[in-house]
């Protein structure tokens, strides 16, 4: 009988934490995302490269911006609450993620996703396969005869995955989709004559050094993979494009290192919290030598010329709560739905856009600094036409630089990093 109790308090434990633990995951979730974005201007991507809409979807646009605004102040009112009123909330959360660690729990779900521990002592994302991956892989295939008809080059780049090709990682018995997804995407733009750079086949072949390229409470590369990854860029963009980037700039000795030490907490070890994970170390990259730059954020209101500090948040460096805080969105002002950098300095050639998440900001400024020109589309947040943009833009090669192979959206909401429309 006093089993019993004692298993009925366990799970009762384990059941309120995991009541707490849903709306504090997405408020932390939250709190990062839009931690990011403070001092935006907004701006009506839209009205400035509308879409080619037929009437129904134009009637319902108002209706559709009405129903996320009010089911946004919902949930902004619900994590208010929970987040102010739960007796020892912190404490109950850091419990909470203590308890899923030292029961051995390796596949920890919340509200957006499930969250996996990794045989390498890392934490992953897990998601489930790609419902319409024939669509995704026809509007890569539509975008690059886009592309072509406005006499620009197009590359497709699937950043690697924190998934070492075919080694089982993933505890238990859980399919790896996005592998399948990647290899499914490859072999179909391939036999359909498509530029595909696969970055994995050129990155180290052990596992644990493949696995250090990433950060172990987060899916995304570090800075110094984001310099290693743009040295296998410039050299193909010289070998298949005619480009003349000097990779020399980018050996690691031309640049300052600033560690922040036990400074960064990532996007799943916030979801796991620090009774789980544990803090990393974050290096800060930026370059010796001086940029002369003119650089453009709509969204930040900056346009103006400088060195490489110009497309540094400081803010994101300076906060000391690691559940707020978040030092990989210091590069670009982290997720923003267009920046440009044109480099002022003579004899350089070639202009570049890259369509990219989050990873590609560790990449666009390090190739701006040998380009003439590169531009980043984040489709997330730019909810205007990439091909209206594309009718008024002009570049020598578009990249498609995506850290998920494909995404399921809704048609009628532009929010999708794979609308291509």
């Amino acid at each position: 009988m006093k089993k019993e109790k004692i298993v009925t308090i366990i799970v009762l434990v384990i059941l309120f934490a995991e009541m707490i633990s849903i709306p504090s995951k997405f408020l932390y979730n939250k709190i990062t995302r839009n931690d990011a974005n403070t001092n935006n201007i907004t701006i009506d991507w839209e009205e400035k490269y509308p879409f080619e809409q037929d009437i129904e979807i134009a009637e319902n646009s108002n209706l559709i911006e009405r129903y996320k605004e009010i089911i946004g102040m919902f949930i902004g009112k619900i994590d208010l609450v929970v987040n102010n009123n739960v007796l020892l909330h912190d404490e109950l959360v850091y419990l909470y993620g203590n308890l899923n660690k030292n029961i051995g729990m390796k596949i920890v779900k919340d509200t957006e996703a499930t969250n996996v521990l990794l045989e390498a002592g890392q934490f992953n994302y897990l998601y489930p396969p790609r419902e319409n991956l024939t669509q995704t892989i026809q509007d890569v295939i539509d975008l690059k005869n886009y592309v072509k008809e406005k006499n620009m080059e197009f590359m497709y780049v699937q950043a690697p995955l924190k998934i070492f090709g075919q080694k089982d990682v993933i505890p238990g018995c859980v399919d790896n989709y996005t592998e399948k997804d990647k290899a499914k995407i490859y072999e179909v733009l391939e036999k359909n004559n498509i530029h595909v750079f696969n970055i994995e086949e050129q990155l180290s072949g052990e596992y644990e050094e493949y696995m250090n390229y990433f950060y172990d409470t987060d899916h995304h590369w570090k800075p110094e993979t984001g310099l290693k990854v743009t040295i296998l860029l410039a050299n193909e963009l010289n070998q298949k494009y005619n480009f003349e980037i000097d990779t020399d700039i980018y050996n690691i000795e031309n640049y300052n290192i600033k560690t922040y030490e036990n400074g960064f907490l990532g996007s799943i070890g916030k979801k796991v919290t620090l009774g789980y994970a544990n803090a990393e170390d974050f290096n800060f990259i930026t370059p010796k030598e001086i940029q002369d730059w003119y650089v453009d954020i709509p969204q930040r209101g900056i346009k103006e010329s400088g060195d490489f500090e110009l497309i540094i948040d400081k803010s994101a460096l300076e906060k000391k709560d690691l559940y707020k805080a978040n030092p990989y969105a210091a590069y670009t002002y982290g997720d923003q739905p267009y920046i440009s950098i044109k480099n002022n300095k003579e004899g350089l050639k070639g202009k570049v856009l890259i369509i990219g998440d989050s990873f590609s900001e560790v990449v666009v400024p390090f190739l701006a600094m040998k380009c003439e020109q590169v531009d980043r589309i984040d489709l997330r947040y730019f909810n205007g036409s990439l091909r209206k943009f594309l009718d008024i833009k002009h570049y020598d090669v578009v990249i498609l630089l995506q850290s998920r192979p494909g995404e399921d959206y809704d048609e009628e909401l532009h929010n999708s990093g794979w609308d291509f429309r």
